[in-house]
């Protein structure tokens, strides 16, 4: 019969563990315990819910579509356990916030340095934290609550998240100024500027010599 009381960590570590392993040995290497010890919690834990998480046999575990949102949803839960940990932490330290940020690695590097040189002076208690990653793990840092804020070079549109434009940067094309006196590799800055003005994501580029 379903419960109403709440589920304990170790519930939600199990889950989470056998639906990304797909396997009750990879689950229990990764939660260093026995695999009756992790089919044993996940039959108290579908007992609890009132559903079926997965389907298992033998020869392999299948998620259910009940188990997916669960799990989806266990992993928000376990993060914010942890930043609950982390908090507190913080304030026995005397810090007054976290704030964890994401940067794409093609992002220009003033504008991290202008972030930091912003909250020293103002936010002297604020710890912050910056991580560098590609556009679809910090989007995926920020759905599942591990990033506070993500800073990205063309992100691609997402209902769950709001995107605010805070710069563009020009695209330059270097090359040598020998370049110019030879006809055949200056048709590289031709096809440029063809790409510039057919292509509205290049109508920035630039060339520029060396």
């Amino acid at each position: 019969m379903p419960t109403s009381t709440p589920l304990e960590t170790r519930y939600l570590l199990a889950a989470v563990a056998l639906a990304e392993e797909l396997s009750f040995t990879g689950a229990a290497k990764r939660l260093k315990m026995s695999q009756s010890g992790v089919s044993r919690r996940l039959n108290e834990l579908e007992h609890r819910c009132g559903f079926r998480l997965f389907n298992r046999d033998h020869a392999k575990v299948v998620i259910t579509d009940a188990g997916r949102a669960f799990v989806q949803e266990a992993k928000l839960s376990l993060i914010h356990t942890e930043r609950a940990i982390e908090s507190g932490k913080d304030a026995n330290e005397g810090i007054e916030s976290h704030l964890t940020i994401g940067r794409s690695p093609y992002l220009d590097p003033i504008i991290s340095s202008t972030l930091s040189s912003v909250r020293l002076p103002l936010y002297p208690n604020l710890l912050l934290h910056m991580q560098s990653d590609f556009a679809p793990e910090l989007v995926h840092g920020l759905l599942t609550g591990r990033l506070d804020l993500a800073l990205i070079a063309h992100p691609s549109p997402n209902r769950k998240l709001t995107m605010t434009k805070i710069t563009e940067a020009p695209f330059y094309l270097p090359f040598p100024r020998i370049i110019l006196s030879c006809p055949k590799r200056f048709s590289l800055w031709k096809t440029c500027a063809a790409v510039r003005g057919s292509c509205s994501t290049a109508r920035f580029i630039r060339c520029c010599t060396i």
